[in-house]
């Protein structure tokens, strides 16, 4: 992850779960830091932690996310599966769900 703007423009973030012995790999902007190797940050750490933590970035928390607030809502019936079919995208298998 690379910001482009604002205070952080320039920062870069490596990170992927389970990997780096769970560390994220922070390059900080500016010259003074160009000649300074990444830091291993937990992403744990209160420095890491602005508003979200590395871990809830990505696709697979925001499916998890998705999957948990269409349950809670199918369960309090605010929605409901209108037709469900089997589809094709790109030649790939795929499900439609269309929801009220």
């Amino acid at each position: 992850m690379k910001w482009s703007k604002g205070e952080q423009k320039g920062m870069e973030i490596l990170y992927a779960q389970n990997k780096f012995n769970d560390k994220m790999y922070v390059r900080m902007p500016g010259m003074l830091f160009k000649f300074v190797p990444p830091i291993a940050v937990s992403p744990d750490d209160p420095r890491a932690k602005k508003r979200h933590s590395i871990r809830s970035a990505g696709i697979g928390h925001f499916l998890e996310e998705f999957s948990e607030s269409f349950r809670e809502a199918r369960d309090a019936g605010k929605l409901k599966v209108t037709a469900v079919k089997n589809v094709s995208v790109e030649a790939e298998p795929g499900t439609l769900v269309d929801v009220d």
